[in-house]
């Protein structure tokens, strides 16, 4: 185990005992570390960089490099040809002088991850000949792109950001009126590797090209309540207009990724049309009125298990709709490639108590708590200490609203907890947070090699 210079812990005990073995072993895990190192796994891997002639991975070998804005490459003098790949995060105020201002041309192995704010009247002025030129002498990894543009956002304007030829692209609208955009060409792309939207329609995802597509990551919301409703002859009055080809669509994009074999990481949000509350009405939850699930969950159990299916990362917010449904939950007990689950404002029980017991796949879960966070906490270390057979690696908690309360998880860690088959908890709090004891940024459980990690950032999303 390693300790990083912020004082918190990473549980690399298998790496450590690995390459103890021998001398040979030693060599094979430190050639294996350099090898894999790339900007995904950067934050965990650079705990094991010490410049000592036995650490794992030595300074003068690590591969990659980042910098945190423009400035700070430009302003460094040492030599960067020795690395493999350079990733230069690029900020608002520098993008506009490096795309549109700048005649910089920069090597092959540079990306960079640029924020754009701009609205469609800036978007539309832009001649497609200098986007090719910037396209031919800037490498795009990552393109955030954001701003008021509302209702006179279109497919067809945002089509002209592909000539940039991004990696990824984001868009993050500042409005809240969840707008749907026609973003087939985005899926349609053979070079985007994340999409990451505010609001997107099945038909638009069916397009993904299953032969040519490079994409790997999936973030977006869906108006799942509103194909609920729909599903049920109660659609919303300004979705009547797509009734009749809504099924289809929804089975099309379901089939398109359940035979999706390159998309890593997925990203579902529940998202309603009209902008209202992002629940189903206790009508629609219970009694004679309530809403039949079935549709859309089994679509989504069709996905979850597929045999092409290559998801290791789902991540789904305000899923309590569905999470307990019997259908969802059969989908994720019978998954065999999801490791981590990440969950946003959605209950974690079902998942405890249903999944992991027949699941031994899912290794690492992230849970961000909001309302009554400390009890939900309190309630999940229960769960796991009455489930033996649940087979973890880590837990992460994100805890954002409530001041006080702390104490007692660290008091039932520390005297109760029983589930040493965990390796890490990780605590993310808000500098808000209070913590009456004087508990260490890390501390171990009972003796065990269970760490517990507490950061505490000032803003945590």
């Amino acid at each position: 185990m390693y300790r990083t210079t912020s004082d918190y812990i990473n549980n690399h005990s298998e790496i450590i005992t690995l390459s103890c073995v021998n001398k040979q072993w030693f060599q094979c895990i430190r050639s294996y570390l350099i090898l894999i190192f790339n900007f995904k796994n950067y934050k965990l891997l650079k705990t094991l960089i010490k410049d000592h002639p036995f650490s794992l991975i030595k300074p003068e070998n690590v591969p990659i490099r980042k910098y945190k804005s423009l400035r700070e490459y430009k302003m460094t003098s040492s030599s960067k040809d020795h690395y493999t790949k350079i990733l230069v995060h690029v900020y608002e105020d520098e993008t506009e002088e490096l795309l549109f201002n700048s005649n910089d041309t920069f090597p092959n192995n540079i990306k960079f991850n640029l924020e754009l704010s701009m609205d469609v009247s800036q978007i539309q002025t832009i001649k497609e000949n200098k986007l090719n030129e910037i396209n031919k002498r800037i490498r795009i990894k990552k393109l955030l792109l954001y701003g008021n543009c509302g209702k006179d956002l279109t497919g067809k304007i945002l089509e002209k950001v592909l000539l940039l030829n991004p990696g990824q692209i984001v868009y993050q609208p500042f409005d809240n009126e969840h707008i749907s955009i026609d973003i087939s060409s985005f899926f349609e792309s053979p070079t985007l590797r994340l999409i990451e939207f505010d609001v997107v329609d099945p038909y638009a995802i069916a397009k993904i090209n299953n032969n040519s597509t490079s994409l790997k990551s999936l973030l977006v919301s869906i108006n799942l309540n509103d194909y609920v409703r729909i599903f049920n002859g109660r659609a919303p009055i300004n979705t009547v207009n797509i009734l009749n080809s809504v099924e289809q669509d929804w089975s099309s994009m379901v089939q398109t990724l359940s035979n999706n074999k390159t998309i890593r990481r997925l990203s579902l949000f529940p998202n309603n049309l009209q902008g209202n509350d992002i629940d189903f009405t206790s009508d629609e939850k219970n009694g004679e009125h309530a809403l039949n699930l079935s549709y859309v969950t089994s679509g989504i159990k069709t996905i979850l298990t597929s045999t092409s299916l290559a998801i290791e990362t789902l991540e789904i917010s305000y899923f309590d709709g569905y999470i307990q449904n019997n259908i969802f939950l059969e989908g994720l007990i019978r998954n065999k490639t999801i490791k981590v689950l990440s969950l946003f404002s959605t209950s974690i029980s079902p998942i405890i108590s249903e999944v992991l017991p027949h699941n031994k796949t899912i290794k690492n879960i992230t849970f961000r708590c909001d309302n009554n966070a400390y009890g939900t906490i309190l309630e999940t270390l229960e769960l796991l200490n009455s489930n033996s057979n649940v087979d973890l690696f880590s837990l992460t908690f994100y805890i954002t609203r409530q001041k006080v309360g702390f104490n007692a998880i660290y008091d039932y860690l520390s005297n109760k907890f029983l589930h040493h088959s965990i390796k890490e908890f990780n605590f993310y709090l808000t500098r808000k947070i209070i913590i009456d004891k004087d508990i260490s940024n890390v501390f171990l459980i009972n003796n065990s090699e269970t760490i517990v990690n507490l950061f505490k950032e000032d803003n945590i999303f």
